[in-house]
């Protein structure tokens, strides 16, 4: 036995990773929603009191602007500003004409 070499396990052969094959940037198709009108702001004002309202509820109010009866503030017209105004319709009102 002195005379055989000894087997020494065969060497790992490395596997060949195949890289993925670059993506192509995909078209998103246009957005179906309707252009924006002439009118881009709303003018909101509050009528009634945050008083015993929950606190997401007066939080929403200070994130309009608003915070006190009778305080207008004119606001994008957008579906965020849309959803943050249906949250509170019960204390505010959209109102045409200027903010004060």
């Amino acid at each position: 036995m002195s005379a055989e070499k000894k087997k020494t396990p065969a060497a790992k052969k490395k596997a060949v990773v195949k890289k993925p094959a670059a993506k192509k940037p995909v078209k998103k198709p246009a957005s179906k929603t309707k252009p924006p009108e002439k009118k881009t702001h709303l003018v909101v004002e509050q009528y009634a009191s945050a008083i015993r309202r929950p606190q997401t509820q007066r939080r929403t109010l200070r994130a309009l602007g608003l915070g006190r009866i009778g305080k207008r503030r004119a606001v994008a017209d957008c579906p965020e500003m849309r959803g943050q105004i249906r949250k509170v319709a019960h204390m505010v009102r959209i109102v045409e004409g200027d903010a004060k």
